[in-house]
């Protein structure tokens, strides 16, 4: 994609700039080109569709690399919950953990790329982020950044530099127990636990003997407060599981 390709949205970020045929407008043809509803576009040819959902990240005033104006602002009371994942697909046992939790004023979802759970279809990054707004309740935040991008970006990648930058932040996570009792493995998880105030946790099958295992581990480890919200209906169902049975079905159709 050229790099004089121009994102430009107006000051609430609900339209963008657009040529006639929905493509980005260069420098030269900005003025020329005219406003469209950002929510009424479903995708964008070739990479511009990472270049918008790039762009409008930096309108996240605590997350790396942001700049004014911001669409959106550290809550009031300073904590920041963020629940993050792959979310490949979207699925009840996701929507449960917000119902438990019910905090939509301070919760921030976080998706990522995931390149062991991504299909071999080469999607629009705009398109799985307009796809994902459709199917969370509510109007949760839905962070793009890193989607404008095929690498994963672990936690500890980018939330410690949050705490850096604003020490007097509450970061927390929102997790399901099958994260929570691996996540001494995940990446630099050493410096991540240590920028984190709260851990919300949702029931996921637990194993009781285990989840009590862990909570002392990393009570005794870190400064960080870890709060269990309980059961709910869907902690059967899960991503890779829905993932197997789409593929089997489509080999199904193809022999």
């Amino acid at each position: 994609m050229p790099c004089n390709k121009k994102v430009v949205f107006n000051d609430s970020f609900s339209k963008i700039k657009l040529t006639n045929d929905h493509k980005l407008p260069t420098e030269n043809s900005i003025s020329q080109s005219q406003w469209f509803l950002l929510n009424e576009i479903d995708s964008f040819s070739g990479n511009e569709g990472s270049l918008v959902c790039q762009e409008l990240a930096k309108s996240w005033e605590f997350m790396p690399n942001s700049q004014p104006p911001y669409q959106i602002n550290i809550p009031k009371d300073k904590e920041i919950i963020f629940f993050g994942g792959s979310f490949n697909p979207w699925h009840e046992g996701h929507e449960s953990c917000l119902t438990l939790l019910n905090k939509p004023d301070k919760l921030f979802i976080i998706p990522d790329n995931n390149p062991r759970k991504q299909s071999q279809e080469v999607t629009c990054a705009w398109k799985r982020y307009q796809d994902l707004k459709r199917l969370i309740p509510f109007d949760y935040p839905i962070y793009s950044g890193f989607w404008s991008s095929n690498q994963s970006n672990p936690t500890a990648s980018w939330l410690p530099q949050i705490k850096d930058q604003y020490p007097d932040l509450q970061l927390s996570l929102l997790m399901g127990y099958d994260s929570f009792i691996t996540i001494h493995d995940w990446i630099d998880a050493p410096k991540l636990l240590d920028s984190l105030s709260k851990i919300y946790i949702a029931s996921r099958l637990d194993d009781l003997e285990l989840r009590n295992q862990q909570y002392q581990k990393l009570t005794e480890q870190y400064q960080v407060e870890l709060i269990f919200l309980g059961n709910h209906p869907h902690e059967e169902v899960s991503s890779t599981k829905i993932r197997a049975q789409k593929d089997h079905k489509s080999h199904d159709t193809s022999s």
